[in-house]
């Protein structure tokens, strides 16, 4: 039975393919998190299914609680999204939530040229939804809409 695999991943009790520590030495390795399709279901876990990786499960809605109420998980699920953000190009200011360019190279590979991570920013966005990062996901979705809009850095005519 398939019940609590996330909680039991982020607590490192849970083999997968990978593990919690091994994808989060992956920091930096921009090669491995563009071309590897089925880690980010377990770095990021939402209540919908995979298409990518059928060994992964959602998350279930007792989980997520989990997922809130757990310290250590929620340190370990934001070490998970520094390292999506430093393979965006994205900084976060964790005082304020505030999102900035670090490597627009980056950010411009990410949302310009490999259109797959559209697909892992909407998991992302419903992971933090869920596990009490509601804020930063917003704060997400409205630093990509300046950013990629007709006046944006990445948009056709600045580019």
């Amino acid at each position: 039975m398939k019940i609590y695999q996330n909680y039991y991943f982020y607590k490192n009790k849970k083999k997968a393919r990978y593990d919690i520590g091994g994808l989060q030495s992956k920091m930096g390795d921009y090669h491995f998190l563009e071309v590897v399709h089925d880690y980010i279901q377990w770095m990021f876990p939402n209540h919908y299914g995979s298409a990518f990786n059928s060994s992964s499960v959602p998350l279930g809605y007792t989980e997520a609680y989990l997922f809130l109420r757990e310290n250590d998980i929620g340190i370990t699920l934001l070490r998970s999204i520094y390292i999506f953000f430093d393979f965006m190009g994205i900084r976060l200011n964790l005082q304020t939530l505030k999102l900035t360019i670090c490597c627009r190279k980056r950010l411009e590979d990410v949302i310009l040229v490999n259109f797959h991570n559209h697909l892992r920013i909407m998991r992302i966005l419903a992971c933090l939804s869920v596990t009490g990062f509601r804020r930063l996901a917003l704060n997400l979705v409205d630093f990509l809409d300046v950013h990629t809009s007709s006046k944006g850095i990445l948009s056709k005519e600045r580019r």
